[in-house]
């Protein structure tokens, strides 16, 4: 079984729980959130966009500002099946079905938006980093927040079981392309975790 189909196995079963269990412990997406609406680039992307929660937040924290182009991108069927419940009457916001990789984007975009789906991806930090330097505009946005590392031989491994792979050098791999202007990096229960809140500007 290939990593996407464990994937999609995943969250057929997570999906119906996924909005009433994420905010125990997927914590900083709406200061992330924040960031990004405050940038108001004329389109935001979201990769792996899950139940369409962050889109919909950037949606009414930008409208009064400017109408934008609200986009997300999910492997999960499952998923869009829950976003397209509680989004199909936001006409600025539409979710496609796929699979990102570094030939996903024919054009460089004005802001791409990673929420806790990084270190679901499989690929390495400095890989991560070449492709975002392909897929962002210069003077674009990336706006990202995910886990970062963890002390914990036993949390690591239980997170890995649910298809989190840690990456603490993945400040360093996108610090070569982006120049950040936000950069949070918190602990979670006590340590048990670190996670960062990242909003970066594509170097020129």
């Amino acid at each position: 079984m290939t990593k996407i189909d464990k994937l999609t196995s995943y969250y057929r079963f997570h999906a119906p729980l996924y909005d009433a269990t994420r905010w125990a412990f997927l914590f900083g997406r709406s200061k992330i959130n924040e960031w990004i609406s405050q940038k108001l680039p004329d389109a935001v992307i979201e990769i792996g966009c899950g139940t369409g929660k962050n889109l919909e937040q950037i949606h009414y924290l930008s409208k009064d500002k400017k109408c934008i182009d609200l986009r997300g991108v999910e492997l999960s069927e499952s998923m869009i099946n829950k976003a397209g419940k509680h989004l199909n009457s936001i006409s600025n916001i539409s979710i496609t079905q796929g699979t990102y990789n570094q030939d996903f984007f024919r054009n460089p975009k004005d802001a791409l938006l990673f929420s806790y789906s990084f270190t679901m991806m499989n690929i390495s930090a400095e890989e991560f980093a070449e492709i975002l330097a392909k897929d962002v505009k210069p003077g674009g946005f990336l706006a990202l927040v995910d886990f970062l590392d963890s002390p914990s031989l036993f949390f690591r491994e239980w997170m890995a079981i649910n298809h989190v792979d840690f990456s603490p050098n993945l400040l360093d791999a996108l610090q070569r392309y982006f120049d950040f202007e936000l950069c949070e990096i918190n602990n979670a229960y006590l340590g048990m975790w670190s996670y960062v809140i990242l909003g970066a500007i594509r170097k020129e």
